[in-house]
């Protein structure tokens, strides 16, 4: 699957797993004629995941101390052997304290910990932790706990939608009424929208983009009726969705403010085939795809290409020394309103400004990202010479066959002479 920083506003992993290890460096004695000497032993580690013999208040105090421990991990594998490890143990002690026939408040505890342990796990694809968690709202309705039932229900159905790679098979359309079936049964609330994000994801990644952008329709106008501002929020960026779903063959709007605070100017590119890179540099797929768009700019850019890269950013620091140390030769965009805060404070605060040159930061601006409901990056649209838009996903190699379609073959650069060896130095 391809890869891509998700930033929805519910979600469990955030791309890039980032640890900060503390590495002891050696010290030389202070008297080199004395041997060194040694410090005393470091009392060895806890086990943070060793459940204790305890009380069914110590237990629950266990589980939220685990529920509270960090991975120190730098990849994908080992978060998820984390995870499993945790997941061990807190259902363990869960096991014991539920056999101890706790009070109806520890019991509500009990049942929220082994939820988030298993959602964890069934993020990952785990069989086994999807399962339990089918299990468990069996376990929940019969205590009759029917509103976390409930809530498990939509984290199992969007961990079966994971799995779908085929959005037009018959396996994505039964899954797709359970869960029309699912959000039509009770009024929406914060969890559903993770099921909702899993459904128009696996249409939109499994290769249906229509139905995608029909989900995502559907399910803005609910979340714009309902009373909860976060959820009537988050109905924008559905809309939006909806919008960029719709917008191959059609043409795209961006406005914005340019790293050097200047206003965009999106007319500049009209006749150009362009590139709508929306990125990040704490995105590791941003900056692992940022090579071959340097690449295809190199090769196609006197032939009429341009990138316009719209940055996620969240320090313009981070932003500003990627892009000089890159050499990164196109536009880039600021598309959050404290970067573009701290764009404007850098100015100088005593000359008279400009409003074509130095734009306000007005706070209902239009962003891109929101206009096109981008909850992953990177998100690369592709828009040919008529202004049209022609791919909502052009990364890796179909960049390059995209490019070649439309200027033609990428010229094979020719073989540099060969450079004279210097000549051998002598000994002194």
């Amino acid at each position: 699957m391809t890869q891509r920083c998700d930033f929805r506003i519910v979600g469990l992993l955030a791309c890039g797993l980032l640890v900060w290890l503390v590495v002891p460096t050696a010290r030389a004695a202070d008297d080199p004629a004395k041997p060194a000497q040694k410090e005393p032993a470091k009392p060895e580690a806890t086990d943070p995941f060793a459940v204790p013999e305890g009380s069914t208040q110590e237990l629950l105090d266990f589980i939220d101390k685990a529920m509270a421990v960090r991975p120190q991990v730098r990849d994908l594998a080992g978060y998820i052997e984390f995870n499993k490890k945790r997941a061990k143990a807190v259902l363990a002690a869960a096991e014991e304290i539920m056999a101890a026939k706790p009070n109806d408040e520890q019991a509500e505890k009990v049942a929220l910990a082994k939820v988030n342990v298993l959602r964890a796990l069934a993020q990952f694809q785990d069989a086994d932790a999807a399962k339990q968690l089918e299990a468990l709202v069996e376990e929940l309705v019969k205590s009759g706990r029917t509103r976390l039932a409930r809530e498990v229900q939509g984290t199992v159905l969007a961990a079966k939608l994971q799995q779908v790679r085929d959005a037009k098979s018959e396996e994505f359309r039964k899954l797709a009424d359970e869960v029309g079936k699912h959000l039509a049964a009770a009024p929406l609330e914060k969890g559903d929208v993770n099921l909702m994000a899993a459904l128009t994801r696996a249409a939109e990644y499994g290769g249906n983009p229509a139905l995608a952008g029909d989900l995502y329709a559907e399910f803005a106008k609910r979340l714009a009726e309902s009373k909860d501002e976060l959820l009537a929020g988050v109905a924008k960026r559905f809309e939006g969705a909806g919008r960029r779903m719709k917008l191959p063959g059609n043409p795209m709007q961006i406005e914005g403010t340019t790293l050097d605070n200047q206003r965009f100017d999106w007319s500049k590119y009209q006749g150009k085939v362009v590139l709508v890179d929306f990125w990040a540099t704490w995105c590791g797929p941003c900056v692992a795809e940022m090579p071959n768009v340097k690449k295809a700019y190199a090769a196609y850019h006197d032939r009429g290409f341009e990138v316009v890269g719209i940055s996620l950013d969240r320090s313009l620091k981070s932003l500003e020394n990627y892009v000089k140390r890159e050499e990164i030769p196109w536009v880039i965009l600021l598309d959050k309103p404290e970067l573009l805060k701290e764009l404007a404070a850098k100015q100088d605060s005593g000359k008279e400004k400009d409003p074509a040159k130095d734009p306000p930061v007005a706070a209902e601006r239009f962003s891109p990202t929101v206009y096109y409901g981008v909850s992953a990056i990177p998100t690369t649209i592709l828009v040919d010479k008529d202004g049209k838009v022609i791919s909502l996903s052009a990364r890796g190699g179909q960049l390059g066959s995209q490019l070649e379609k439309l200027l033609g073959p990428a010229e094979t650069p020719k073989a540099e002479p060969p450079k004279a060896e210097p000549p051998a130095k002598e000994e002194p």
